[in-house]
């Protein structure tokens, strides 16, 4: 158990799992969480996260490269790995042969595992140390590559057994090529989502993008920096916003015939069961029918054997008893049954039709919602394939910023 912040952070290195990462997850870090909260001075600040930031950035002298960043229950502090030589580090790859790397690479992430974890880890940063509402375009270039290489370095560590510096440091570069596109792209998108939904920051963000020098909010100024396409085509607030805003309708459109198509098999499963549950009535009408028949059948057999007696006396098995009936009395009261089963018969027999009447119903129902479905299953695959023609203006778009991101 954690006493105080104090003694979790004189006690930081029992949280390293190597030389380049430190590790505080779980249990462990709920504490850690509990105590940057009630402590007195954290009341200055509204984030925990930045405060314990802060406090482990005095207590391991972080440098700026460093990176300490937070998932749902782990907190990580990855170290820069700075290599001896310098121009081997600047090299591709740390110039390890590609080979080679691509061995380690299906040794190690044979199913292409990095990149799944990487996105994932992504997330977080994106959230917290890459967040349009926290920094700059400007801050933001000073520092994405640096956390680039350590998430990249850090699902390396993870993952592989590699203790050979040079090399743990080539194949994570070698993987974050692979994956730098994926990354910018993923952060562009996340950009223009908040974007079309009106969000102030977001739109703060973009403005500093320009093909004249900006001023942002605190008063920094930034040279020209537009957003260029392929076609080297400047895109500013005005012509992504109407971009953005037919893209939304677009795929709202797509929502909306998504959800119908979801109302459809809604409906025809409910009809299904429908269905179903008249089927089973009618199976126990049958059943009714079949044993009235067979006691209708019995009823007149008994009727045949009394009738073609000679005595007016006759022996008689009536619910199991067996008695003794005058003839005359006895023929009576199997006309009586008889008529009553088949009156019973002609109940069940119109009962039967009417479930029939109500199966041809849903039968039709059926048929109905079935052409439905398919009808809008073609619909909705024809739209899916073709794509709407703005779906390419916003991937322009995306890229182009993604592209801008990266320049540095």
């Amino acid at each position: 158990m954690i006493n105080s912040l104090e003694e979790f952070l004189e006690n930081l290195s029992r949280y390293k799992t190597h030389k380049y990462l430190y590790k505080i997850e779980d249990d462990e870090l709920d504490e850690v969480i509990s105590l940057v909260i009630s402590a007195k001075s954290s009341k200055k600040s509204s984030n925990y996260k930045d405060y314990l930031r802060n406090k482990i950035n005095q207590k391991l002298n972080l440098d700026r490269l460093d990176t300490l960043f937070f998932t749902d229950t782990t907190m990580y502090i990855k170290l820069f790995i700075h290599l001896k030589n310098k121009e081997e580090g600047e090299r591709r790859a740390c110039g390890i042969d590609s080979e080679v790397l691509e061995e380690y690479k299906k040794r190690y992430f044979e199913d292409d595992s990095h990149k799944d974890i990487s996105m994932w880890l992504l997330e977080f940063v994106v959230e917290d140390l890459l967040s349009f509402r926290k920094i700059s375009p400007y801050e933001f270039k000073k520092s994405f590559i640096a956390i680039f290489v350590n998430l990249m370095e850090l699902v390396v560590i993870e993952k592989c057994d590699i203790e050979d510096e040079k090399l743990l440091k080539g194949f994570s570069l070698y993987l974050l090529r692979e994956m730098f596109d994926e990354f910018l792209l993923y952060i562009a998108e996340d950009i223009l989502f908040h974007f079309s939904n009106q969000d102030k920051k977001a739109m703060e963000f973009l403005s500093c993008f320009s093909i004249n020098e900006t001023i942002d909010s605190k008063g920094v100024r930034y040279k020209a920096n537009p957003i260029l396409d392929e076609s080297n085509h400047a895109w500013n607030i005005t012509t992504i916003r109407s971009t953005m805003l037919q893209h939304k309708r677009a795929k709202q459109a797509i929502y909306d015939k998504k959800n119908s198509l979801l109302h459809i098999k809604k409906r025809l499963q409910e009809y299904y069961f429908d269905m179903k549950e008249l089927e089973n009535v009618k199976k126990e009408k049958l059943k009714k029918l079949e044993k009235i028949e067979k006691k209708i059948e019995s009823v007149r057999k008994n009727l045949n054997k009394v009738q073609e007696a000679t005595s007016k006396k006759v022996k008689y098995k009536d619910a199991e008893v067996e008695k003794i009936y005058d003839k005359k009395q006895l023929i009576s009261k199997l006309y009586r049954q008889e008529d009553e089963l088949l009156t019973n018969k002609k109940d069940v027999e119109r009962e039967i039709k009417e479930v029939d009447l109500k199966i041809s119903n849903k039968q039709k129902d059926i048929g109905i919602w079935e052409k439905k479905l398919k009808e809008s299953e073609k619909i909705l695959a024809t739209i899916e394939k073709k794509g709407h023609p703005i779906d390419k203006q916003y991937e322009r778009i995306k890229k182009a910023l993604a592209k801008t991101l990266a320049r540095r």
